[in-house]
């Protein structure tokens, strides 16, 4: 499978790296938030336990509280509408929902849900979205 995409299976992690930021800044114009503090939180792409810590180190406790509760809940979200994303929009959308998540917490859900092409897609994307948070997040903070 993998041999199918070659380099193509790294533009999936990009599209769900572009579509969480943008869906971050959009979060932030509506609670009007600085944008930059939205793209930080939202550049966790899941991954609460990290993001949260790291953005309570380089801005404050309460930025990195929000960020570990939306990591948290696009977690938990991912756990219920991934089935859903699978069977209504696609086997391959439904590796986005989860994030950095998809490569260890929602990975199984992935799995049962769109089956083991998109359960291999799901590691390798939460992987690289895993790889992204560390250089992101400060990005937008300092």
């Amino acid at each position: 499978m993998l041999q199918k995409y070659r380099f193509r299976v790294l533009l999936l992690p990009v599209a769900i790296a572009a579509g969480s930021l943008a869906g971050a800044l959009l979060a932030g114009v509506l609670l009007q938030m600085p944008l930059m503090q939205a793209g930080a939180v939202g550049a966790g792409f899941g991954w609460y336990s990290f993001s949260a810590v790291l953005l309570s180190k380089l801005h404050s406790p309460q930025l990195g509280a929000l960020a570990f509760l939306a990591n948290v809940l696009r977690e938990l979200l991912a756990m219920v509408f991934t089935p859903y994303v699978a069977r209504y929009v696609g086997k391959i959308a439904a590796v986005a929902p989860g994030g950095a998540t998809t490569m260890d917490v929602t990975l199984p859900i992935v799995a049962r849900s769109a089956g083991e092409d998109a359960a291999v897609l799901a590691f390798l994307s939460g992987a690289v979205l895993s790889l992204l948070v560390p250089l992101l997040v400060p990005l937008f903070v300092l």
